[in-house]
C-alpha cells in the first residue's frame, strides 16, 4: 500500500548513483512508498553532483548516494561543496560506513537493497526531521535569553569540526553563527578545556 502520511508528502530527493538499473530500482521503490515523492535529479559522477548541489541544493530534502561513482568516491563531493542535506548512503561495500556517518549520513544501506530497507530509512528520516522541527521552535519559545558562547579553542567543538569539516554553531571568527533570539559571545580567551567547562 502507498504511504500517504504527511511525513514524506512531496519529498524532493536526489539520487547520486552511477549504475542505471540501481538508480531506476531506487526511484521505483520511492514511488511505491509515496507517489508524491519527486526525484529532482539522477547524477552519476562526483563532478556532476558537485555542480548540481552548488546550484540547486536548497530545492531538495534528501540525498541517496552511492559511494563508488564513475570518477571516484562520493566522499570527494563533500570536499568541494558544503552539503547541508541529510544523506542515505547506498553501496555494495560495508567498509565505508564510518566515513559515511562523518559525511551527513543518516543511514547506510547495503546493495542489493530491498523495499523494506528503503521503507525503514524513510521512516527514520521523517522521524529525525520531525524531532528537529519540533525542538527548534521550543528552544526559541523559551522566552528567556539564550547565550551561545563561541570559542575557536573549545576542544569538543574542535573535535566535532575535525570530524565534520565545516563550521559549528559555537565557532568564533569567520564561521561565527548569529541567530535571532540568541546572544552570541566570543569566549575564545576563556578556558574551555574539557576540564574547565
Amino acid at each position: 500500500g502507498r504511504n500517504t502520511s504527511k511525513m514524506t508528502r512531496n519529498l524532493r530527493i536526489i539520487i547520486i548513483e552511477d549504475e542505471g538499473p540501481a538508480a531506476e530500482k531506487l526511484e521505483r521503490y520511492l514511488q511505491r512508498y509515496d507517489s508524491s515523492i519527486a526525484v529532482l535529479a539522477k547524477l552519476t559522477s562526483v563532478a556532476d553532483a558537485v555542480q548540481w548541489l552548488s546550484a540547486h541544493q536548497e530545492e531538495a530534502h534528501l540525498v541517496f548516494m552511492d559511494v563508488q561513482l564513475l570518477d571516484g568516491l562520493s566522499f570527494e563531493i563533500f570536499k568541494s561543496v558544503e552539503v547541508r542535506l541529510p544523506v542515505i548512503f547506498v553501496t555494495a561495500f560495508n567498509e565505508y560506513a564510518l566515513e559515511a556517518f562523518r559525511s551527513n549520513g543518516i543511514d547506510y544501506l547495503l546493495k542489493p537493497i530491498t523495499y523494506a530497507d528503503l521503507e525503514a530509512c524513510l521512516v527514520k528520516f521523517a522521524r529525525l526531521r520531525d524531532q528537529f522541527s519540533a525542538s527548534a521552535p521550543k528552544l526559541a519559545a523559551v522566552g528567556r535569553p539564550i547565550t551561545l558562547y563561541a570559542s575557536s579553542t573549545d576542544l569538543a567543538l574542535k573535535a566535532s569540526k575535525d570530524v565534520h569539516g565545516f563550521p559549528r554553531a559555537g565557532d568564533s571568527g569567520q564561521g561565527i553563527v548569529v541567530t535571532r533570539g540568541i546572544e552570541t559571545i566570543d569566549a575564545t580567551g576563556t578556558d574551555t578545556s574539557l576540564l574547565g567547562h
